[in-house]
């Protein structure tokens, strides 16, 4: 679950000798995480990321404002799967999403910085 993966890369960036000899404060470790670490994969089911990623591919608004962490997240995998869909692969919609589910991993973290406070918060509850 990108729950554990979130903690597991929290913990390993606070632990790191610069991060450590800086002092950082958790809104600043939540940021290094975020902006230098990845999840394992894209976490989500074959069939949301089809709807979704077709939903977005039909409406194709201008996205370069956007600063929505989730809607940020369908948009990296939106262009991945259109990156699949153009020549020279040619795929699909359905074996573009497969692939990018399969073998891509999302560029970041896409989470609010409160989201990943309740994360934080949560796994320091449970020790």
């Amino acid at each position: 679950m990108h729950e554990t993966a979130f903690r597991r890369a929290f913990r390993e960036v606070s632990a790191r000798e610069e991060v450590r000899a800086r002092r950082l404060g958790t809104d600043a470790i939540i940021d290094l995480v975020i902006e230098t670490t990845q999840p394992p994969d894209f976490g989500v089911e074959y069939e949301t990321a089809v709807v979704m990623v077709g939903r977005l591919r039909r409406e194709r608004y201008d996205y370069r404002e956007e600063t929505r962490p989730r809607r940020l997240f369908w948009l990296d995998m939106l262009r991945r799967v259109d990156r699949l869909m153009a020549p020279p692969y040619n795929l699909r919609l359905c074996a573009a999403v497969q692939k990018v589910l399969a073998y891509q991993r999302p560029s970041k973290w896409y989470m609010s910085k409160a989201a990943a406070h309740r994360l934080i918060r949560a796994d320091s509850v449970l020790k």
